[in-house]
């Protein structure tokens, strides 16, 4: 993942996984990653992984909604 969130030795991985799925939103049918870089997203980055602050800005520029992968509409009985 080219994003990053946090430290699991700063924070409570749990805090870190609902930071990131408040951000990303729901899962995708395909890689996020090569999302990023179809919408040159990643571009004018030096390095990776994308500090927090940037992973954030980032991620506030992608489309929160979209079709749930099957797995996860199995799970919901769709």
């Amino acid at each position: 993942m080219p994003l990053a969130f946090g430290n699991v030795r700063e924070k409570p991985l749990r805090e870190l996984w609902e930071e990131m799925h408040g951000a990303l939103g729901r899962p995708r049918c395909g890689c996020l990653a090569m999302e990023l870089w179809r919408k040159k997203l990643l571009a004018d980055r030096p390095a990776l992984p994308v500090p927090p602050e940037g992973s954030r800005a980032i991620a506030a520029a992608l489309p929160k909604d979209g079709p749930l992968p099957g797995f996860y509409r199995a799970l919901l009985g769709r």
